[in-house]
């Protein structure tokens, strides 16, 4: 058994290349970086160079090569010169996407383009996003309709609930019933359910009509109306349902493919689904088939190649054929994220790598799982991060950090707050 305290030197393999090559890129610095001095925020390069000056209430990380800042309550837009190309005038701005931003004054709401134009006047009561095919639900008296980019009414103001595309559907309500229309403002489905998901997903919506669920699909073909009492979103063109407390899964053709048996179910993931039968966890295929033999006390899905299961009080891992590849030997165990899996021994967290070896010491009072290249960790109430290796590329000193987001991570210093690089580099001063 491997024994998890001690950490042995292995020789970097191209998993790890794999990670260390994602963490420069998640590493790469923007070009204006939001720097606190003082009290007031303006921006510098990556060595700390002043490019705006601190004369702004707070600055924000250049999004669509646009930065948001606030002066005195009001926001407006800098480029990626430094120049305020949208006035500090605005109650309320989001982030630039796509070459625009939606924008509020005084409780109307438009979009605003890098030039600061407002290219969709500050007219409506509200707006939600475009989506990338260039149309957005506006709401204006009450009423809910679609607009595209050009301010051509795509939906007259007929509906009553707000409208969210999602690709290339939203979901609509009308006189207290669900529909969905598409990007050119078709019913695609007429609103008739009393209950609908505010998205398709593996080309399903989840609805209910006279207390019975089902499918619709973007066409407006159903499946397995009134079949059921329950089922979850298709995952790998399967779907739990349940009738009666009992789980299992159907196929996009709404045949029953895994029997319901099951206590409990869950989607499938890398063609396994974990399933529950008397207080026991195994795993089925996509036919129906026990690959896995129901056997341990709990158990997660697959992910990576690997899932972790519960014997006996203790965390190990088996791979898809249901060998054992870590042990029982661990407190608590959690799924694979870019080959580090965390897991804790002794009170303290610590990583492992996919063959089981511990990669990072188990050192740590609280981890969170690897994104990007990297994993947020806690000791002695500080927080930092790590890499791949176990390296503490920002050091443990922080009250509260953020995620990675645009090569920055936003935290808390005492009663000050600021941003660093994924290198543990500071931008700001007091």
């Amino acid at each position: 058994m491997t024994n998890p305290c001690s950490l042995r030197i292995i020789q970097a393999d191209f998993l790890v290349l794999i990670l260390f090559a994602s963490v420069l890129h998640a590493g790469d610095v923007p070009n204006l970086i939001p720097y606190r001095k003082g009290d007031k925020w303006g921006y510098c390069d990556s060595l700390n160079k002043i490019i705006v000056f601190a004369v702004y209430n707070r600055t924000y990380p250049l999004f669509d090569g646009m930065g948001k800042v606030e002066k005195d309550g009001r926001f407006g837009f800098i480029d990626t010169l430094g120049a305020e190309v949208v006035p500090i005038f605005y109650d309320y701005a989001d982030f630039f996407s796509d070459g625009a931003a939606r924008i509020s004054k005084d409780s109307k709401w438009g979009y605003v383009d890098r030039y600061g134009t407002e290219f969709i006047p500050l007219i409506y009561d509200d707006m939600t996003y475009f989506n990338k095919s260039g149309v957005a639900g506006i709401r204006l008296n009450g009423k809910w309709g679609v607009i595209d980019r050009q301010v051509r009414t795509v939906v007259t103001f007929i509906y009553d609930d707000r409208i969210n595309f999602y690709g290339r559907y939203a979901r609509v309500r009308k006189d207290g019933k669900y529909g969905y229309i598409d990007k050119y403002g078709a019913e695609v489905v007429s609103p008739r359910y009393d209950a609908a998901d505010t998205v398709f997903l593996g080309g399903y919506a989840r609805v209910t009509r006279a207390g019975k669920a089902g499918y619709v699909t973007p066409d407006g073909w159903e499946l397995a109306i009134g079949r059921f009492d329950m089922g979850s979103v298709f995952a790998e063109d399967r779907a739990v349902v349940i009738k009666k407390t009992k789980y299992g899964f159907i196929d996009a053709a709404g045949k029953i493919v895994v029997p319901l048996k099951y206590d409990f179910a869950a989607d499938f993931s890398e063609s396994l689904a974990l399933v529950f039968l008397n207080k026991k966890a195994g795993f089925v295929d996509r036919i129906g088939r026990l690959a896995i033999p129901v056997q341990f006390d709990s158990a997660g899905s697959f992910w990576e190649g690997r899932a972790w299961v519960k014997l006996q009080g203790r965390y190990g891992y088996i791979d898809r054929k249901g060998s054992p590849i870590v042990a029982g030997q661990y407190e608590e165990a959690n799924d694979f994220r870019e080959g580090r899996a965390r897991v804790r021994f002794e009170g303290r967290y610590g990583f492992i790598d996919t063959l089981g070896d511990p990669v990072i010491l188990f050192k740590y009072e609280w981890a969170d799982d690897f994104l990007n290249g990297l994993a947020r960790v806690a000791r002695d109430g500080k927080y930092g991060f790590v890499d791949p290796t176990g390296d503490e590329v920002v050091p443990i000193k922080y009250d509260m950090t953020g995620l990675v987001d645009n090569g920055l991570i936003f935290i808390r210093l005492g009663n000050k707050v600021g941003y660093i690089d994924v290198r543990g580099h500071e931008y700001f001063e007091d």
